[in-house]
């Protein structure tokens, strides 16, 4: 962790909401503000550390033009945030109207409910869950709304490998996703998603009323959308809502039921990893009696030092490999890597569908197989070449996805270490 990460931490961690209204906010003397502001920036806080340096009277401080450049970023979010709780009440009032319950995730929630300041966190799309029963009767309803799907989905398939249709488009950019589950059903977890209605709280969205996850379910979901969904690439931000959510609502936290709810979703390790990571950098009190719930032994060292670098690393590898290909380099013999690579070509029909917005039941589907190969092989030829035959290259030039490869295997449950 840089000083300047460090220095954000402090600062954010002095915040009221992050840590409860009782917390006074206490200026840190000779704050680094370039290298703390470009940290802000590659977290995605930007706005949230422009709010503390306004309440913290520290704006004097703070040489102009970087502030102005945290001034900016925030009025960017308040413009693009209010048009998607604009497009969030008609949508909300559409399907109400059909009488279809709605619920609302992550960003939606979190903007009106947790940060409350339509300026701090930015959103790159509309997530809401309905039941999987009210989502072909959704889907026109939206569409006369100007949403068009992105690719093909038919809602009677199996459709066990997505948890939401894929996004609708409306104009050049704004995006829906409308889940049935919090996640795929083929992942290692067990979510019971008519669990999550019977707990489901009011919510009021946009100025209308819906419903959102209850606080357990919240405090999870978000650890999964972190640490398992995104690989901890999301960065301190993702961290942080999960902090600002503990610290207005610890006296409010049921944490039997948390513990409780993460062993029926089989999710223990995403949980225990993620409060650990809340406790280092942003000093959220967690209770040990938790961990002693979770889980039977310590997470081993190795994998909190590979949860700590992923949480931190803003930089994408340069090395062309894929969870696919490290598993192709680490794979034994010839023919199961021979096996492994056409699993990756030969998808299934519906897949192929999705990702050449294709009609999964034309024989032109074939077409993309085709499609597919050329695709795959001008982008990884060369990395799957060396993976077939000379797997120690290619370990040396991955390591940073083979640990990564092995921090989500061991959030699923697999004893890969200790």
């Amino acid at each position: 962790m840089t000083a300047a990460e460090i220095s954000l931490c402090k600062l954010l961690i002095q915040s009221d909401s992050a840590v409860g209204p009782d917390t006074a906010i206490t200026p840190a003397p000779s704050i680094p503000w370039d290298p703390v502001i470009q940290a802000a920036r590659l977290h995605g806080l930007d706005a949230v550390l422009y709010q503390h340096i306004v309440q913290a009277g520290l704006r004097d401080e703070v040489p102009e033009k970087p502030f102005e450049q945290l001034h900016h970023a925030a009025q960017v979010n308040a413009a693009h945030n209010l048009v998607f709780l604009w497009e969030a009440g008609s949508i909300f009032k559409a399907l109400q109207a059909a009488k279809i319950p709605v619920m609302v995730l992550k960003g939606l929630y979190l903007l009106e409910h947790v940060y409350r300041d339509v300026s701090l966190r930015s959103m790159s799309d509309l997530d809401i869950l309905l039941r999987k029963a009210d989502i072909p009767k959704a889907l026109p309803i939206l569409e006369a709304l100007g949403y068009q799907p992105t690719t093909y989905f038919d809602s009677h398939d199996e459709n066990i490998d997505i948890k939401h249709v894929p996004p609708l488009l409306k104009g050049d950019d704004l995006y829906l996703e409308l889940h049935w589950a919090l996640l795929e059903e083929n992942e290692p977890f067990s979510i019971d998603t008519h669990g999550l209605w019977e707990r489901a709280v009011p919510a009021h969205i946009a100025g209308i009323d819906v419903l959102a996850l209850s606080l357990e379910d919240l405090v999870l979901h978000l650890c999964l959308h972190l640490a398992y969904q995104h690989h901890l690439q999301l960065g301190l931000r993702g961290l942080y809502d999960i902090a600002l959510v503990l610290g207005q609502q610890l006296a409010e936290v049921n944490w039997e039921a948390v513990t409780q709810r993460a062993k029926a979703w089989r999710a223990e390790r995403v949980a225990a990893l993620t409060f650990r990571l809340l406790e280092l950098y942003f000093d959220t009190p967690i209770p040990e009696v938790v961990y002693e719930h979770l889980l039977s032994k310590p997470i081993p060292d190795e994998i909190f030092d590979q949860a700590r670098e992923k949480l931190l690393s803003r930089k994408r590898d340069t090395f062309a490999a894929t969870p696919d290909l490290v598993q192709l380099a680490t794979t034994r013999g010839l023919w199961s890597r021979i096996k492994l690579i056409a699993s990756r070509i030969f998808l299934p029909r519906k897949v192929i569908a999705r990702l050449y917005a294709a009609n999964p039941r034309s024989p032109k589907i074939y077409r993309y197989y085709f499609v597919r190969f050329v695709e795959l092989w001008r982008a990884y030829f060369q990395t799957a070449w060396r993976s077939l035959f000379n797997r120690r290259s290619v370990l040396a030039g991955t390591e940073n996805m083979q640990a990564a490869v092995q921090l989500k295997h061991w959030l699923g449950g697999e004893s890969m270490i200790g």
